[in-house]
């Protein structure tokens, strides 16, 4: 799971400029660092969702208040 987030994170963090002025113009060429941002802002919630897929599996995921 880290290495395919990681190969999606990196291409779109570096070419986040050349996608957002493609797909949007160039005056929203700005919003690209929000982008960049964003993609590593995802790791979290990727793993979270892998950890707990994992302990479902495994059949240790506990439910608490």
């Amino acid at each position: 799971m880290l290495f395919l987030w990681l190969g999606v994170a990196l291409p779109i963090s570096l070419l986040a400029r050349f996608i957002v002025q493609t797909l949007y113009g160039e005056e929203y060429a700005a919003s690209a660092r929000v982008l960049s941002i964003y993609v590593w802002a995802q790791f979290g919630s990727n793993f979270g969702i892998a950890i707990n897929t994992y302990f479902a599996i495994e059949g240790q995921l506990r439910y608490n208040l």
